[in-house]
């Protein structure tokens, strides 16, 4: 009489943001109205510009992270 072997499988489904929350932002053509409100505006857009693109860099490298073996 044989025994069945009892095997225990895992299936690990690893779970990203989709590709489209991980693109660089683009930067936002503002028109301007005063003169005055230029390198306000332009200043501001740069920040967020660049606040933007470290947070998606920051999920395409925990997207590369999770997608490891083991990781």
């Amino acid at each position: 009489m044989s025994l069945p072997a009892c095997a225990t499988r895992t299936h690990i489904t690893v779970v990203t943001p989709p590709a489209s929350l991980m693109q660089d932002c683009l930067e936002t053509d503002v028109p301007l109205l005063v003169n005055g409100d230029l390198a306000l505006k332009v200043r501001a857009l740069r920040v967020d510009l660049k606040d933007c693109n470290a947070d998606k860099a920051s999920l395409r490298a925990w997207a590369k992270e999770v997608a490891k073996p083991g990781g």
